[in-house]
């Protein structure tokens, strides 16, 4: 407590007055005085019973010192969050300052305490109390010198073995090659034996021999640099340290330390921060060879952080050493075999209780001592003895009066001076448990233990929570998990000594504001909290927040400014914002992450570079790492926002994790490959992967190559064909592949074909125990040969049978459940029969039926199979970037495929994915003839692709047709049809909508002859290539489409969709034109309100004769996302812009003829604003970007042939975060000027200048990422001066050249 004072000069400065000043100084002395008797205290607490009272009432008075310490502290906290993030404003009361009442209440509760504290320093002598000198000093402090004399006495039970290992550790001549001293980490779990290990070599003859100076010191729970060094430095010194400043410190200490071996314990470390130990380990350089460094710890991390290049594992002791060490505890130093066999017989019972623990061994044996009768022992065991109960009647006996534990309802009031309050939930009324602590005024915990099956018990209401909270300001801990609130009492607000909150199992609907005011607050629980959807925008005022649970909890996103949290140690899920919340970049700071995070919602990732700032290959301290993205299973919406979304491959590559990772999952990635880093051999720590919902990727990564993976999931790949090679990866004849796998999973894989491994006389897999592979109806090849004997096979709804060419090819124990009968045994009707209309690359045999687990979702996959196809076939054309062909896609796909079983009847079904390439191809020759494919595979005559094994056609929700006259025989239950290549259908029933009222999704692909189509109350239309259809004629103002929602039009209405009638859609949220030749504009219905349009995605690509908008402007307030693509006559955006407030994205891409915007701007609230490749839009004051306090991402390409110099001053907002500038070609130089005011402006990416050069000075000062690429004449300079001469931004990348 003394040196948070002395280390706290935000204490002293608010301290300054002279009552204040005069109470602290009192404090401090009074402090000092006790300290050095309590080891006396402790010693003879337990016989005299005037110490015990003495010591009770001194803990008291330490506990309300503290509290009137931490309520300062906490105003210099709440001084420094104001100063670094902005701060609470009126939300938080200044204690010290301006309010004369507080300060008066604070000195009064200073002076109580000291009062206090001195008349227990005037009873020292009374009560004969001395310093106590012999044993070590206790471990509350921060650090302290700490000679390690204090060792049992008599011979050590059981350390024999652990003792040679660490000595052969210390006396080992290991050479870390930079002359500084080696660090040996010594781990195992509390109570295993840790400190009483490392004193027994410390104290070693010939540890003493072998190094010139020994010091030992112990630190504790705060891990401070400078207490730390200082305390080092005054154990080689034998004298007090009067340096005070850290530089100086730790030069003194590395003069003291030269030419000398030295050996350095630093016992019970907690800290996991390696900003701490890099900064510690300054004054460690330069060392003599042989120099030694160990510390004890509890903690795997504590030893990654501090960077150990040893970790020795103290092992547990065996059942008869936890007995040996019971009966000399108990009975002294008399041999284990003269001690009464019944003792001896229930002694060894309870020694298995002790799991190995020396600590739980002697604290029972300190509880036995007094119980020598057989009849107490067996008492013990026959009482159901379990070793927590014990341990927590131990921990009842050593806390006394400060903890109380309820078990029921029928107890007497808590007492005054309890600090700790714990009660179980399942036998406690909580309204009676909080009134019993009604009158604690000290109380520092409440936690509830124990979840009734049953939630009658858990209410707890305002009525009673909100009063306790009121009296309880020395609150610490606070658990209401499992209590059915709704929302937290506004008395919360006034515990501002709260660390631990625990909202987890709640209904709870928001955290309000005044959460973040809890500026202590280091753990914040809110799993499973079912109902709250965001976090309090000020979360980045909780500076000292170390954990964030929100597993299970549906975020939306996360607020921006949660980069300012640096303490954060453990965050269970980072949502990833659409343009509002907070973006991968605020991850980068992040630094002392730890343990498993999940990144979720990365479909919202706007930018590629983005991903690149989270930093997750520097995060050291990351074990665990998944990444999930979100496909959407609504419908197929293709204009909707995700479509602005960045090329998820590009995404995940820049987001290549640290090397320590252990385990690895990747979820509904819509990219077509992985990344080269993954299932690269450099990490070597990762021992489990999952990959799942890939429904893009045509190929696994080089998994074979991680040597220490032992169980891998591969699930749902959707268009797989084949495993091979790349799956074992390059040269396997150099290393065996997957050398540690043990578990291996292959699920619901509707398209993979062909499984081939690698040749090896040693055979493949050698360590595997389990192989498991499920719902894949085409794998049906000879079973991989060369599987251990002992592998356990399981096989369900798979024609693959474990048979093969060569002895020893079935593994031993195999299960195989009945396949489907398969395509392939079933030939279609007329196997030569060819498509006359364009070429199709597909087998005959490539169509099914399959299970899949989302309706709306279904014609999605077919129109993402069609894509590929185009991208393979090399005589078709596709204009559109891979990169937008992968977002635009990106929610095509089903969520769960295969998560239904093939033959449960009214499931959905998934007809055959391929052969869409050519508009007027088919799917394959079944096809061709009118025909579709049953579940066996056999060709039938309806023209339906529908569900197996049922007489009932009225169950289907998803039909296909290929055929005219099965339009007229249709399911009644039918809620999705998908009408393909029908060439002689020219018009839709009239009573299509009518008589199927469920339906709500409709696909129109291929029909050429297609002319029109009835009124009806879809939610979802797509209509591509049909060329034919009078979309005017169709969408008469009489007719009604007030349902739809999501309305695709592609290459369709050659010449007759000239304009588009927005009116008649009031309910449309998302609108895609492409490629439609006729098109030229929207039209509105005079007189029509802006309440009436609820479009919020706007989409036009391939629209050559769109030249305007509506005289006006848009009336869609509700719009959020416009994106302009290849329309080479537009000549202006839509008027009154400005007035279009939900807009939050903007995209114009290859609109040559705009040259101006609108008149007013662009709207406030715009995030992302896009420009490329128009020449005649040249950024000028005139459009108002610096009032846009909203635009975080702003990117320029092309055109711009005036502009010299950028940007000018006035030119950019002052909120901006990120900016792109790319093909500027007389740019020659950045204007400093133009970001003087650019605070925020952290990332800028720079392409295509060549006349460009910079200098360190013309760069934003915000700037921790610079991307440079295709910029000749600076890299030229680069190349000839180096960067470290030129820039010293964190982040550096040069034509992909990354210096950090």
């Amino acid at each position: 407590m003394i040196e948070r004072i002395n280390n706290s000069q935000e204490l002293v400065e608010l301290c300054k007055g002279k009552s204040s000043g005069a109470l602290l100084k009192r404090l401090k002395v009074a402090l000092a005085t006790v300290h050095p008797v309590i080891a006396d205290a402790d010693q003879k607490a337990d016989h005299v019973r005037e110490v015990k009272h003495w010591l009770i009432g001194l803990t008291d008075a330490f506990f309300q010192a503290e509290d009137v310490l931490d309520e300062l502290l906490t105003e210099a906290l709440r001084r420094r969050v104001v100063a670094e993030v902005g701060g609470f404003g009126g939300l938080f009361q200044n204690l010290m300052g301006g309010n004369e009442a507080n300060k008066n209440k604070i000195e009064r509760k200073m002076e109580n305490v000291v009062r206090l504290l001195e008349h227990h320093v005037r009873h020292i002598e009374i009560i004969g109390l001395k310093e106590y000198s012999e044993t070590r000093e206790p471990q509350w402090r921060q650090a302290s010198r700490s000679r390690p004399d204090d060792l049992p006495q008599g011979r050590v039970v059981g350390r024999a073995e652990d003792k040679v290992a660490l000595l052969n550790l210390l006396l080992s001549d290991d050479e870390t090659g930079i002359r500084r001293p080696a660090l040996v980490s010594t781990v195992g779990m509390p109570g295993v034996g840790k400190t009483t290990l490392t004193q027994i070599v410390f104290k070693d003859d010939s540890v003493t021999n072998h190094f010139d100076v020994k010091m030992w010191v112990s630190v504790g729970l705060n891990f401070n640099v400078f207490t730390v060094t200082k305390a080092v430095l005054q154990e080689i010194t034998s004298s007090a340290v009067n340096t005070e400043d850290l530089p100086s410190l730790q030069l003194q200490l590395k003069q003291e330390l030269s030419g000398k071996r030295f050996l350095l314990v630093l016992d019970d470390i907690w800290s996991e921060s390696s900003t701490e130990w890099e900064s510690f380990k300054v004054a460690f350089t330069d060392v003599e060879e042989g120099s030694k460094i160990v510390i004890t710890t509890r903690n795997d991390i504590v030893s990654t952080a501090a960077q150990a290049d040893k970790v020795y594992r103290v092992k547990l002791m065996t059942n008869e050493e936890c007995w040996e060490l019971i009966s000399r505890s108990a009975f002294g130093n008399i041999s284990v075999g003269s001690i009464n066999q019944e003792l001896d017989g229930i002694g060894k019972r309870i020694a298995e209780q002790c799991k190995g623990l020396p600590l739980t061994a002697r604290a029972i044996a300190s509880h036995l001592r007094s119980k020598p009768n057989p009849d107490d022992w067996l008492d013990i065991t026959m009482k159901s003895f379990v070793m927590h109960d014990l341990m927590n009647d131990l921990a009842k006996a050593t806390s006394g009066d400060f903890c109380f534990r309820r078990e029921d309802d029928n107890i007497a009031e808590v007492p005054s001076k309890v600090r700790h309050f714990s009660f179980s939930r399942s036998q406690c009324d909580a309204s009676m448990a909080f009134k019993s602590i009604s009158g604690v005024e000290f109380l520092r915990t409440i936690l509830p233990f124990n979840v009734p099956t049953g939630l009658e018990s858990l209410q707890l209401t305002e009525k009673i929570l909100n009063p306790l909270l009121q009296a309880l300001s020395s609150l610490r801990i606070l658990s209401l998990s499992h209590y059915q609130i709704t929302r937290l009492p506004k008395s919360l607000k006034g515990l501002k000594q709260l660390r631990y909150l625990d909202l987890s199992s709640t209904k709870i609907k928001d955290l309000p504001e005044f959460v973040c005011t809890l500026c202590n607050l280091q753990t914040l629980l809110l799993s499973n909290c079912r109902y709250l959807t965001s976090l309090p925008t000020n979360i980045a005022e909780l500076i000292n927040l170390r954990l964030l649970d929100l597993v299970g909890t549906p975020l939306v996103e996360m607020p921006l400014g949660i980069r300012k949290l640096r303490s954060l140690q453990k965050l269970s899920n980072f949502v990833v914002g659409r343009l509002s919340g907070a973006g991968l970049h605020e991850l980068k700071e992040l630094s002392d992450l730890r343990g498993t995070l999940r990144i979720s919602e990365l479909q919202n990732v706007a930018f590629s570079s983005e991903a690149k700032d989270a930093g997750l290959k520097r995060k050291q301290l990351l074990d665990g790492l998944i990444l999930r993205w979100t496909v959407k299973a609504s419908s197929f919406a293709p204009g909707s926002l995700s479509t602005l979304s960045c090329d998820q491959k590009e995404v995940l590559k820049m987001l290549e994790p640290n090397q320590n990772l252990k385990t690895f999952c990747i979820e509904s990635y819509q990219g077509s490959e992985f990344p080269k880093w993954l299932g690269d051999s450099s990490f070597n720590s990762i021992a489990s992967v999952t990959l799942s919902s890939c429904n893009l990727c045509i190929s696994l990564p080089p998994l074979g190559q991680l040597p220490s993976l032992k169980y891998l999931s591969i699930e749902k790949f959707n268009i797989l064909l084949k495993v091979g090679q790349d799956f074992f990866g390059e040269n396997t004849s150099t290393f065996v592949p997957f050398q540690s796998l043990q578990t291996l999973k292959f699920y619901a894989m509707p398209r993979w074909e062909e499984w081939t491994c690698p040749e090896r006389e040693d055979g493949i897999f050698p360590c595997l125990q389990k192989l498991m592979i499920e719902k894949c109806p085409r794998l049906r090849k000879t079973f991989p040969e060369g599987l251990p004997p002992s592998t356990e096979v399981a096989i369900s709804d798979c024609p693959l049978r474990a048979v093969g060419g060569g002895e020893g090819s079935s593994p031993g124990n195999t299960s195989i459940t009945d396949p489907p009968p398969s395509p392939a045994e079933n030939p279609p009707a007329n196997p030569s029969s060819q498509s006359d209309i364009g070429t199709s690359s597909q087998s005959n045999n490539d169509t099914e039926v399959t299970s899949t687990s989302s309706m709306s979702s279904l014609p999605k996959n077919q129109e993402v199979e069609q894509y590929i196809t185009q991208l393979e076939i090399p005589h078709q054309h596709n204009e559109e970037e891979p990169a937008v062909i992968s977002a635009r896609f990106s929610e095509f796909i089903s969520t769960d495929p295969g998560s239904l079983s093939p033959y449960q009847s009214g499931s959905l079904f998934l007809p055959d994915l391929r052969g869409f390439g050519d508009p007027g191809s088919s799917s394959n020759q079944n096809q061709q003839q009118g025909k579709a494919v049953t579940p066996s595979g056999q060709s039938s005559d309806n023209g339906l692709t529908g569900p197996p094994q049922s007489n009932d056609d009225t169950d289907m929700e998803y039909l296909k047709v290929t055929d005219i006259s099965h339009l007229l025989e249709l399911p009644q239950n039918l809620q999705s049809l998908h009408i393909d290549t029908c060439d002689g259908l020219t018009s839709l029933p009239e009573s299509l909508s009518e008589s199927h009222p469920n339906l709500h999704e409709l696909l129109l692909v291929a029909c050429h002859s297609l002319e029109s189509f009835p009124p009806t109350t879809l939610k979802t239309l797509y209509i591509r290539d049909c060329k034919k259809l009078n979309f005017q004629e169709s969408l008469q103002p009489t007719r009604s489409y007030s349902q739809l929602e999501y309305l695709s039009i592609e290459t369709s209405c050659s010449n007759n969709l000239i304009t588009f009638p927005l009116s008649l859609f009031p309910k449309l949220k998302s609108l895609s034109i492409t490629a439609c030749e006729s098109f030229r504009t929207f039209s509105i219905h005079a007189g029509l309100g802006d309440d009436r349009i609820a479009l919020k995605s706007l989409e036009i690509r391939d629209c050559p004769n769109l030249t305007t908008f509506p005289h006006g402007g848009l009336p869609t307030p509700k719009l959020s996302s416009i994106l302009l693509s290849n329309c080479e006559n537009l000549r202006a955006l839509p008027e009154k812009l400005f007035g279009l407030t939900s807009l939050q994205s903007l995209f114009v891409i290859k609109c040559p003829k705009l040259d101006s915007i609108p008149g007013g701007g662009f709207p406030s609230n715009l995030r992302t604003l896009c420009i490329n490749l128009c020449p005649k839009l040249t950024p000028r004051i005139e459009w108002g970007l610096r009032d846009l306090e909203n635009l975080r991402n702003l990117e320029i390409e092309g055109g711009n042939e005036d502009i010299e110099s950028f940007p000018d001053e006035g030119l950019l907002p002052r909120g901006l975060f990120s900016l792109r500038i790319s093909r500027f070609e007389n740019l020659a130089a950045l204007n400093r000027l133009g970001f003087r005011d650019t605070k925020g402006l952290e990332t800028m990416e720079i392409n295509g200048c060549d006349k460009l050069r910079i200098l360190e000075e013309d760069l934003p000062p915000s700037l921790s990422c610079l991307r440079i690429s295709s910029c000749s004449l600076l890299s030229e300079k680069l190349a000839e001066e180096g960067t470290e001469c030129v820039f010293s931004i964190p982040h550096l990348e040069i034509d992909g050249e990354i210096f950090s």
